[in-house]
């Protein structure tokens, strides 16, 4: 199943507001995530190279499993919060993508995009207050997980 053909079965499966596509303001929100969130000069913004050793004030969380990931901590999400979930060299082969989601979907988004052999995910407050980054290393079988912004989020 093509990339688009899951997000069309997302948007049917979990109605807004549990799942939204911003596809057309996608640019801007990762730019205002960018500027918010990375050290970046004003044209790297536009290029979606999201480095994470370019986060700001990056403080480790944790190290845990990968399984752990999945079954413990994103079960710690509130169900009816919507998060931007900024997916990293995406199954579509784009960069990077953005979507609004609330926990399921977002939990079944991760699932649909876990093909990808190294997966790299930042979870944002739609207040722009936290980032939590996600660096799966599946040979290791671990999770690293780091944030940045001034207010705590669920992990630390």
């Amino acid at each position: 199943m093509y990339w688009q053909e899951k997000i069309h079965h997302l948007k049917q499966h979990y109605p807004a507001p549990q799942f939204n596509d911003p596809f057309w303001r996608g640019k801007n929100i990762i730019a205002t995530i960018a500027q918010t969130f990375f050290h970046f000069s004003h044209e790297d913004i536009y290029s979606h190279k999201l480095d994470a050793t370019k986060i700001k004030n990056r403080e480790l969380i944790k190290t845990c499993p990968t399984i752990t990931l999945y079954q413990e901590e994103m079960v710690k999400l509130p169900e009816s919060v919507n998060y931007w979930l900024l997916l990293m060299n995406p199954p579509m082969g784009a960069e990077c993508q953005i979507y609004d989601c609330q926990k399921n979907a977002l939990r079944e988004l991760l699932y649909l995009s876990s093909g990808v052999p190294e997966p790299q995910f930042y979870l944002i407050d739609k207040k722009y207050q936290w980032l939590v980054f996600f660096d799966v290393n599946r040979q290791q079988d671990v999770v690293t997980i780091y944030k940045s912004g001034q207010q705590p989020t669920i992990w630390g």
